[in-house]
Formats: structure tokens, C-alpha cells, sequence
């Protein structure tokens, strides 16, 4: 007996399988910068919302939790505030109005954004490390940057999966 459309769409793998790969290509990153803390987050809202972290430290934020966006690395990286590479947050005074540089404390920071294939910026892709950490180059920028490009691919994927599933949903509605 042939499946049904609703049968169909419920054998469609979920996120699980991506967030999966993506905890793994953190860890794998984290690992080779030798960093405590990578992450991936989302934009929504004007806020910046965690949808993927790995540490080796406690944390104050998790998945799933957001904060202001403006109060955040991520955006004044990406606004051309602050490097996408930073050996010692101390160093920058935009680095050290945010609360978060004394509190974890942040010593080094790399951020790239996750683009989306349609040129849209999704969120962030971050490895931190309490301490500075002056032998860091662009050359591990880009390594950084090469993991996001996959991630991103990952959540792209998702996404028009996500799509597809809600508009074939909607059909049989």
C-alpha cells in the first residue's frame, strides 16, 4: 500500500540531524583553535538568539536563550565596530562597553556571519576563549570562516526543507 502525503511529510528528517552536524563542526573547530566556547546564533527580532553552543566552561546563556542584539559581539563585528578577529578584548574599548567582557570574561573572539544562500545574514558563527590569545591569524579567521560556510549550508538546507514541508502542509490543508 502506497504512503500518504501526511506519511511522507512525517518521514522527512528533522533539524535533529542538522543541529547534530553542527554541534560537531563546533566541537571540531573549538578543538582546533583550542577555544573554550563556539557557538552559532540567529537574528530575530533585534535579538541574537543561541540555536547551537559547545563549551568546556558554565555558561550564563544557553540554547535557546537571546539577548539584545546591540549588546552583542556579534553586532558590532558586523557593523565594523570591532575585528572579526580579536586576540584580547581588552584591547578595544567597544569590546569592553559589554557587559559580557568582564563577566565571562572574553579574552579572544573570532565571529563570522552565517550567510544563507540567498545572501541573507542568519546569525553568527563564534569561538571564544576567556584568555587572550595573541597567536591567533587570519589564517584561523578563515578556518572559522570555512566552518560557518558549512554550518551555514546545514541551516540553509533546513530552511528550504522547512519550506517545502509547510507549503506541501498547506496543499493538503
Amino acid at each position: 500500500m502506497p504512503k500518504g502525503l501526511s506519511q511522507i511529510l512525517q518521514d522527512v528528517p528533522s533539524q535533529g540531524d542538522d543541529q547534530s552536524a553542527i554541534d560537531r563542526i563546533l566541537d571540531a573547530v573549538r578543538a582546533h583553535l583550542g577555544m573554550e566556547i563556539a557557538f552559532a546564533s540567529r537574528f530575530v527580532d533585534g535579538k541574537r538568539e543561541f540555536t547551537h553552543m559547545r563549551s568546556d566552561i558554565p555558561l550564563p546563556l544557553g540554547v535557546g536563550d537571546a539577548e539584545p542584539l546591540e549588546d552583542t559581539f556579534c553586532q558590532r563585528i558586523l557593523e565594523g565596530r570591532l575585528p572579526a578577529l580579536i586576540h584580547d578584548a581588552k584591547d578595544h574599548p567597544a569590546a569592553l562597553e559589554l557587559p559580557i567582557t568582564s563577566l565571562l570574561p572574553i579574552g579572544s573572539h573570532l565571529n563570522v556571519p552565517l550567510v544563507m544562500g540567498d545572501g541573507s545574514v542568519f546569525g553568527t558563527f563564534c569561538c571564544v576563549s576567556r584568555t587572550p590569545d595573541h597567536s591567533l591569524t587570519q589564517r584561523d579567521l578563515a578556518t572559522v570562516r570555512a566552518f560557518a560556510d558549512l554550518a551555514a549550508s546545514l541551516i540553509n538546507q533546513d530552511r528550504l526543507r522547512q519550506s517545502s514541508q509547510d507549503a506541501l502542509r498547506a496543499k493538503v490543508d
